[in-house]
């Protein structure tokens, strides 16, 4: 809608007041209602309202159009100011339209105002409307945040749950392994404490035999004792002076001592070693090298033990043969013998492993074959 102008006080005309008799076209000037109120006078009839034509299209505005009181309100006020001016002066007539140009202005400033509040509250309406619509979105968002928050969650806690189930499992895995193997070591230890138990056994009825054996040799020694109290008394009684030497292996008086080895009782063959050990002499080292290879385990022992008493250089090479056997109480024996010959040991130990002794036992053979040309010279 255009906005006019009144060519009389300049106010703002709206079109449309043209169309509803609030504003008049004379001889092609706008004149307000005021103006035309306190301008009437006996020429009323001749200024009836013309038609306005506008060559542009009427576009809507926001403008606030006066209600039907306002309307009606200028009527009376035209009646009563074309009768004012009718019986008055011409100077009442333009205070009387002071008056109404006055009150024009008013009207106006009070149809701005409230456009100016109509326009404020579309526009605060519009805003709330795009707070609302904000809002809306904000829920929304939130809403799908929220969703997208609980999917992370429990995917996240799925996943936590598979990590500590699949934990479990393995600890779970690994019981059944440790439960396993130390059923196996319990059977081990079961099957070792019975072999333990049977070797236990064994010793003693070994024991028992060498006991019995024992007092078998010094009832034999009792008997060599007698025979030879005997012959002591009979070489006294034949007043001969004889120095007899010393007999060696091959010597009848080692003869019965040799025919020993060859029994079949392995307490016959201790008893042989331990009467060559009684003898003190280094000449039944050969012998003694024998029994180390003895069937019998405590027919070696002896063997080794008794070596070492002899403390003969010729017994270093078979007690170094006797640290591989096959036995640890003659290995233990053999190295007891070799350190009190050549107080050397070359840390090997009887316990130990079979690759760790071969090392050692090793080193052993080395030492000897440089070591040999000390004890017998370089013969």
């Amino acid at each position: 809608m255009r906005i006019l102008f009144c060519d009389i006080c300049n106010e703002s005309v709206p079109e449309g007041d043209l169309d509803k008799g609030l504003a008049f076209l004379r001889k092609g000037r706008v004149v307000c209602v005021s103006c035309d109120a306190a301008m009437a006078g006996g020429d009323s009839q001749a200024s009836e309202p013309q038609p306005v034509s506008s060559g542009t299209p009427k576009t809507p505005q926001l403008v606030l159009t006066p209600d039907s009181s306002a309307r009606e309100k200028p009527a009376p006020a035209r009646s009563a100011a074309r009768t004012w001016v009718s019986g008055n002066s011409g100077l009442a007539s333009l205070g009387l339209l002071a008056v109404f140009a006055l009150c024009a202005y008013v009207l106006d400033e009070f149809r701005v105002l409230r456009s100016d509040r109509e326009t404020q509250r579309s526009e605060l309406q519009s805003s709330l409307r795009d707070l609302g619509h904000e809002l809306d979105d904000m829920r929304r968002r939130s809403r799908d945040d929220d969703l997208g928050l609980r999917g992370d969650l429990n995917r996240a806690g799925a996943a936590v749950e598979d990590q500590i189930n699949a934990g479990l499992d393995n600890l779970r895995a690994d019981l059944v392994r440790e439960t396993g193997r130390l059923d196996g070591a319990l059977q081990q230890l079961a099957t070792v404490g019975s072999t333990q138990r049977q070797r236990d056994e064994a010793h003693d009825e070994r024991l028992d035999t060498i006991f019995a054996q024992v007092s078998q040799s010094r009832e034999r020694l009792a008997g060599l004792e007698d025979r030879l109290r005997v012959a002591e008394d009979s070489a006294a009684s034949a007043k001969q002076v004889v120095t007899a030497p010393v007999p060696a292996p091959q010597d009848a008086g080692y003869g019965a001592i040799i025919l020993d080895f060859s029994s079949a009782d392995p307490g016959v063959r201790w008893n042989a070693v331990q009467a060559f050990g009684a003898t003190g002499d280094p000449a039944v080292v050969p012998h003694l090298a024998l029994a180390l290879k003895d069937t019998d385990v405590f027919v070696r022992m002896a063997a080794a033990r008794i070596l070492g008493d002899l403390a003969a250089p010729t017994a270093i090479e078979p007690l170094i043969g006797g640290l591989e056997d096959e036995e640890a109480i003659v290995r233990e024996a053999a190295m007891g013998a070799l350190h009190g010959i050549t107080g050397r040991n070359f840390r090997f130990d009887p316990a130990a492993k079979p690759g760790e002794r071969a090392k050692r036992v090793k080193a052993w053979r080395a030492w000897w074959s440089k070591a040999r040309s000390e004890y017998f010279g370089n013969s």
